[in-house]
Parts: structure tokens; sequence; C-alpha cells
């Protein structure tokens, strides 16, 4: 059996530090971190789709993990834009919880972006860098 080298390297990176600021209401920060990060991990996605140094098993795997992610962050994101009316919220069991439901997606996301990929030459990377 052949052991794989693990890198110090990140497959990929985000950024959303850049979107934290003390002026959002709790509401409008987590919308706008929500909304960067759909799209980037679907930017993500799509790479990983193209990447022709990762099995297609291993792909598949991570995109998996990855429409789960990107999911959660896409209902959030429907909390806070208003598009599922706050007269709903009752039938989600949530109460303007905005922040403890991000924290829970971001840990997802983390542990995810932790986890190593092995890629055809039998080397492993961290998946995904947030930044």
């Amino acid at each position: 059996m052949t052991t794989s080298k693990e890198t110090n390297k990140w497959k990929f990176s985000i950024e959303i530090k850049h979107l934290l600021t003390e002026t959002d209401s709790p509401q409008e920060s987590v919308n706008i971190l929500c909304i960067s990060l759909i799209s980037q991990l679907e930017l993500v996605k799509e790479k990983l789709e193209k990447d022709k140094f990762v099995d297609s098993d291993v792909k598949e795997t991570f995109i998996d993990n990855l429409n789960k992610i990107i999911d959660n962050f896409q209902f959030l994101k429907n909390f806070t834009s208003g598009e599922i009316l706050m007269e709903a919220w009752e039938d989600y069991n949530f109460n303007s919880e905005w922040e403890e439901w991000f924290d829970g997606y971001l840990a997802e996301l983390y542990d995810l972006g932790d986890t190593r990929i092995v890629n055809k030459n039998n080397t492993t990377d961290k998946f995904l860098w947030v930044g």
C-alpha cells in the first residue's frame, strides 16, 4: 500500500474577513457573508469539477459536501433577505438566531476545509482555506 505525501498547500481558498464590519446589523452581516460564501463556494465547486489531478470518486464526495454547505448558507440567506417571511419562521423553528446558525454552518465549512484531498500524484492537500 502506497502512502500519500502530505503537503502544506491548500487546494482552494476563499476570503470573507474583509466583509466583517461593526456597522452592519447581525442580519445584514449574515446576509452579506452568506451571499459571498455561496458565490465563492460555487466557484470552488466549478474548479474542483474541472480539476484533472483529483479522482472522480474523490471529487464526488467533496462536491456533495460542498453542495450541502452551499444549501445551508442559501437557506440562511433566505431568512436574512426576507425571502422566508417572518410569519413562516416558526415553521422552521427559527427565532432570529442569525449568528448562531451562521457560526454552525461556518464550523461545517471549516471542518470540510481542513479535510485532506488526495491528488492523482498521491499527494494530499488541505481542501479549502477560509480567510
